[in-house]
């Protein structure tokens, strides 16, 4: 069958895989920053000052302790769930290989977005220098990642004339 006629010809792009591919990211990044952060009060009691004196290289949004309990597992949940359904749409076809790759690729940059939110808002006595660390690798880093999915797309642009 030609692309025309098949039933389950694969589009470019669906909204649908759009909104799946924006909850896997919005997920990975919340996973990621829950599983890499530790709470305020312990690493204040580990660093041997109180929580009051802390200095951070960006300052925490005011998360009550329920929320902070929630927005982490439910973000690996949700992107566990998005990324279930979006290989099984490139597996059936309802999606381009190539699409997958590219959303693939931009994962690990909210990975490393929910690390380095972690890192950069954890309570310090003086300089935050593992936020400027993180940044010296996460930014190149990065931009290999999205360089990486740009190529995928414009490959699926072009696989598709």
């Amino acid at each position: 069958m030609n692309e025309t006629t098949s039933p389950r010809s694969s589009s470019a792009w669906s909204p649908v895989g759009g909104v799946w591919a924006a909850v896997l990211l919005a997920g990975s990044a919340a996973a990621s920053w829950w599983l890499v952060r530790t709470p305020p009060e312990e690493e204040a009691r580990a660093g041997g000052f109180a929580l009051g004196e802390a200095d951070y290289a960006v300052e925490p949004l005011p998360l009550p302790g329920w929320a902070e309990a929630v927005i982490g597992p439910l973000g690996l949940l949700l992107a566990l769930v998005a990324a279930v359904l979006l290989v099984r749409a490139v597996a059936a076809g309802r999606m381009r290989a190539a699409w997958g790759l590219a959303v693939g690729c931009l994962v690990p940059i909210a990975l490393m977005a929910g690390a380095w939110w972690a890192i950069a808002t954890a309570p310090v006595i003086g300089a935050n220098i593992g936020a400027g660390l993180a940044q010296l690798v996460f930014v190149p880093a990065s931009l290999l990642c999205l360089v990486a999915a740009v190529g995928c797309a414009v490959a699926g642009r072009r696989s598709r004339n």
